[in-house]
């Protein structure tokens, strides 16, 4: 919101910090809309609008993100020797356009999916044995979630 941006579509260009919206869309002379990849974990970084080229204004400390929050690895008991896919609950998980790592007691999961702002599948490698951390980096913002699961050895 704000004022003076054309009576037009000028193409403008939003930037949220230094990252470019994927898209940016003239409403009116007083709206332009901006629709972004997930940010996470940011602090009121600024806002800029492009207007023919060059022409723009910017706004400092006017957007922020939050971190990604860990509440629960479900199923929290796996088998050390096939673990089945677990889902880490919480939120602001960001979108399926982010980069996912996960990893389960220090060892990097076989697969991280993301499947939504609050939840992410993960498979966790063969072998791990008792209580582990299971932490999450989604661009480059780490969540950890300690003692998040445990895993048993099959008894013969």
């Amino acid at each position: 919101e704000g004022n003076n941006f054309a009576g037009f579509d000028s193409s403008p260009v939003v930037l949220l910090g230094e990252t470019k919206c994927i898209a940016s869309v003239w409403q009116s002379d007083t709206s332009v809309f901006c629709n972004y990849a997930t940010i996470v974990g940011f602090n009121l970084i600024p806002v800029k609008i492009m207007m023919y080229s060059d022409a723009g204004g910017e706004i400092s400390r006017a957007f922020s993100a939050d971190s990604p929050i860990f509440r629960q690895v479900l199923p929290n008991n796996i088998p050390s020797a096939v673990p089945p896919v677990s889902f880490i609950h919480g939120q602001n998980f960001g979108s399926s356009t982010q980069s996912f790592v996960g990893r389960m007691a220090g060892t990097h999961c076989k697969s991280t999916e993301w499947i939504s702002d609050s939840a992410i599948a993960v498979r966790s490698a063969e072998g791990i044995v008792g209580f582990g951390s299971t932490v999450i980096t989604i661009e480059q913002q780490i969540a950890t979630l300690e003692h998040a699961f445990s895993s048993d050895v099959p008894i013969l």
